[in-house]
């Protein structure tokens, strides 16, 4: 089914889906990792878990797990933008070693976002003792064959696009969404990629720019719930702590940690957190909202 035809919410458990290590080199010692996807492309386009029969003709969502000691092979470029967000563990981000300008050892936390605009040769090692695990999300199809992987001195990177970087405690949480400083609708959230002028971003100046998809946080405190509310893009919200369920629709269950609630858009539907510790997710848009 193609989420733009969703008429209802979508609990997708990530139990329920089987790890791929499929991407090259990631059964070797020192590469070892593995993928699952949430939603994809149609055949031919990246998903990995074509199992939870969601189709997006505008994205690829996933999580992938590296264990300590471990880095993604070389450096890869892809023919879309991607994201990641640290969900647990830390990370150095690595460049080209041909572009000395552009080496990158940002350390990217728990929480922070890595952007790889198109042609950006990248790749991740853990840091420290704890393993990593990290949503991944593009802005756009690519497809199963597209991405490329090189040698940290190939000069064939030099010159390309860098990696982007976005500290998530260095970001102001807004209260601006409806209801947020209410008691009962409390919520605060951030962005790690917003829209242009007259687009939802809540840190301009600080998320990255993009005319194609919007990410960031949101925390709803024990206790409060979303406003319903109808929005132009299907919205994925992965929990990252907490547990949540959708107003009005208890048959679609509570999600808890890793879970993703896929949100239909122009529809009305709102999010609450459940039991005795706050709910903080990762949101993603399809495509920027306008705001007025």
């Amino acid at each position: 089914m193609k989420v733009t035809e969703l008429t209802e919410p979508r609990l997708i458990r990530w139990r329920d889906l089987a790890p791929r290590w499929v991407v090259p080199h990631s059964k070797e010692p020192g590469y070892l990792r593995f993928n699952l996807s949430y939603v994809g492309g149609p055949e031919g386009f990246v998903n990995i878990n074509t199992e939870t029969d969601l189709i997006s003709l505008r994205t690829s969502i996933g999580l992938m797990w590296m264990p300590a000691g471990q880095r993604q092979f070389g450096l890869h470029r892809h023919t879309v933008c991607e994201s990641y967000v640290i969900l647990q563990g830390a990370v150095d981000s690595l460049g080209p070693s041909v572009d000395a300008d552009k080496i990158s050892h940002d350390r990217a936390d728990t929480m922070d976002c890595l952007h790889m605009p198109i042609g950006a040769p990248h790749a991740s090692r853990t840091v420290g003792d704890e393993d990593v695990m990290l949503l991944w999300f593009h802005d756009a199809l690519e497809r199963d064959d597209a991405a490329v992987y090189y040698d940290e001195d190939d000069p064939e990177l030099a010159g390309l696009p860098a990696t982007q970087y976005v500290e998530w405690k260095s970001l102001e949480p807004s209260w601006d969404a409806p209801g947020a400083k209410e008691p009962g609708t409390m919520q605060m959230l951030t962005s790690f990629i917003g829209g242009t002028d007259g687009y939802l971003n809540h840190n301009r100046g600080q998320a990255i720019v993009s005319e194609r998809n919007a990410a960031g946080t949101v925390e709803i405190p024990v206790g409060n719930a979303e406003l319903p509310q109808a929005r132009s893009s299907v919205r994925y919200c992965l929990v990252t702590s907490g547990t949540a369920t959708v107003v009005d629709h208890p048959e679609i269950g509570v999600a808890e940690q890793w879970d993703m609630l896929v949100m239909p858009q122009n529809a009305e539907f709102a999010i609450r957190a459940v039991g005795i510790e706050p709910l903080r997710m990762v949101w993603i848009l399809e495509a920027p909202e306008p705001v007025s």
